[in-house]
C-alpha cells in the first residue's frame, strides 16, 4: 500500500457529519439568540441607570439644577415606525441638561440610545390595555399630570437634534435633579394616581417581545426604579433570563 495515499469520507460519513451539525445548530441557534438578547437588555438597563448617576452626580458636584430626558422617536428600520411621526416609535434614548439660573438649558450629557431592539414600554403593542403605572409610571401619555412630569410635544428651537434622521423628530419625558441630589418627582406618584405611593420606574425589554408575549411576566424584562426623594437608582431583574 502507498504510504503516501489517504482515504477520503464517503458520501455516508459526509451526510452524517451534516447531520450532526444540524441537529447542534438546531440547538445552539435560539439559545445563542436568547443570550444576545438578555445581554442587550442587560446593556440598555446599566446604559440607563449609569446616565441618571452621572447626572445626579453632576448636580451635586456642580450644585445645579439638571434636567434628565427621556426621549421617544421612531426607527425607520423598525415595522410600523415612522420617522416624521414621533408616536409611532419608542422610548429609547435618554441625556441630561444643565440648568442655568436664567432658566437656560445646556447639554452636557451626551444622547445615549439603547441597543437595537430594546424599548422602554409605555403601554404599547399587546401591553396597550395595561396602564403605565403597571409598565413604566415614569412614561405616561399625558401633559396633565404635573408641571414636573412634561411629555413635550411643542419643542422649540434650543432642543437638541438627535442623530440617525431623526433631528427633532421626537418627544420626550423629563424629570429634574436638584443642587441637593432630590428630584423633581412627585414622593406620592403623579397626580392622577397618587395611590402609586411614589413609585418611578421604567420597564425595559425587547421590542419583538410586543407581538409574542400578552402578560408583562411573559416578558424578558428588566425594571428600573427610582427614589424620587433620595434620588437614587437600582435595577430589578425578574423577569430577565
Amino acid at each position: 500500500m502507498n504510504p503516501h495515499k489517504r482515504s477520503a469520507f464517503s458520501l455516508v460519513e459526509l451526510l452524517v457529519v451534516i447531520t450532526v451539525i444540524g441537529i447542534i445548530g438546531a440547538f445552539a441557534v435560539p439559545a445563542v439568540r436568547s443570550m444576545l438578547k438578555g445581554s442587550g437588555l442587560s446593556n440598555g438597563a446599566n446604559m440607563l441607570m449609569d446616565e441618571v448617576a452621572l447626572a445626579r452626580q453632576h448636580a451635586l458636584t456642580k450644585s445645579r439644577i439638571v434636567e434628565f430626558r427621556i426621549y421617544r422617536f421612531a426607527d425607520p428600520e423598525a415595522p410600523g415606525e415612522t420617522l416624521a411621526t414621533p408616536s409611532t416609535g419608542q422610548f429609547r434614548g435618554f441625556q441630561f441638561f444643565e440648568v442655568s439660573d436664567s432658566g437656560a438649558i445646556m447639554p452636557v450629557g451626551k444622547f445615549k440610545r439603547l441597543p437595537d431592539g430594546i424599548m422602554m414600554n409605555s403601554g404599547v403593542g399587546n401591553f396597550n390595555s395595561y396602564t403605565t403605572a403597571t409598565l413604566s409610571s415614569l412614561l405616561g401619555e399625558s401633559i396633565k399630570f404635573n408641571t414636573n412630569y412634561v411629555l413635550n410635544t411643542a419643542l422649540t428651537e434650543p432642543d437638541p437634534e438627535l442623530p440617525r434622521g431623526v433631528k427633532k423628530k421626537y418627544d420626550y419625558v423629563s424629570f429634574r435633579f436638584m443642587p441637593d441630589g432630590t428630584t423633581s418627582l412627585s414622593p406620592t406618584g403623579r397626580a392622577a394616581t397618587a395611590s402609586e405611593g411614589g413609585k418611578w420606574f421604567i420597564t425595559l425589554h425587547h421590542i419583538a417581545d410586543i407581538s409574542k408575549a400578552t402578560t408583562p411576566n411573559q416578558l424578558n424584562f428588566v425594571t428600573w426604579m427610582i427614589d424620587p426623594v433620595g434620588g437614587t437608582s437600582k435595577l430589578l431583574r425578574p423577569g430577565l433570563k
